[in-house]
């Protein structure tokens, strides 16, 4: 379904949509009241700036889905996976996710004193950019390897050539042998987050500004990248 179909149905007084697909979207800054999402994926989409009340995301997989400043006010995410995202200064009040798989998904300068988590697991979850370290990075873009494969192939390259910036500047080496990293020197930590932020970004700009859409079902290879 294109965004635009779906915020004007939304708008015009749907609130609930089941097996439903947004591949490359730009919804930010939109505001969500009562809107129930089941059984649907989500992949490089941005949702920042927004305002989700009383809100629920049901057997749903968010795969680089990017909330960043985005509020959730009584929202409640169940049975959902949520891989290569990122929360960053989002805000919770009485929300909840409940057996929900999170990795490599950042929550870092959120404010989730209004968040619980019921039986959920954690793969790489972080909530402060001290958690960045090269190594972390670098585990990050290995296990997304196999996933790129599955990309589109000018997203492929965007990403990868993003990664190769990143990893010419300090001369580090991704998939090192003998889990070493060689580099010149060490990049901060806040390089480390940018450059993990970066990713989704980079993803969901490739195509978000065009409003064009891909069928590629990245989900194939879940096994491959699921490690919690």
């Amino acid at each position: 379904m294109f965004s635009s179909e779906f915020t004007e149905r939304f708008f015009n007084g749907q609130k609930e949509f089941d097996k439903i697909e947004f591949n490359y979207a730009d919804l930010s800054g939109r505001a969500f009241d009562g809107l129930k999402l089941k059984n649907s994926k989500i992949t490089f989409t941005s949702l920042r700036d927004c305002k989700f009340n009383n809100v629920v995301f049901e057997n749903c997989d968010f795969f680089f889905g990017a909330f960043g400043r985005s509020t959730f006010e009584n929202v409640r995410f169940v049975n959902c996976t949520i891989d290569y995202s990122g929360f960053t200064w989002a805000t919770f009040n009485n929300s909840e996710m409940t057996n929900c798989r999170i990795s490599w998904t950042s929550f870092v300068d959120a404010n989730i004193g209004g968040l619980e988590l019921k039986n959920c697991s954690e793969f790489n979850v972080f909530k402060e950019i001290s958690q960045f370290t090269t190594k972390i990075f670098e585990k990050s873009i290995e296990d997304l390897q196999p996933l790129m494969q599955h990309m589109d192939l000018d997203t492929r390259q965007k990403i990868q050539q993003l990664i190769d910036t990143f990893t010419k500047r300090y001369n580090m080496q991704v998939n090192p042998k003998m889990g070493e990293t060689k580099a010149n020197y060490e990049p901060s930590k806040k390089d480390t987050y940018g450059a993990f932020d970066a990713l989704i970004d980079t993803a969901i700009s490739t195509y978000g500004a065009n409003n064009i859409y891909k069928t590629k079902n990245i989900y194939e290879t879940k096994t491959h990248y699921r490690q919690v």
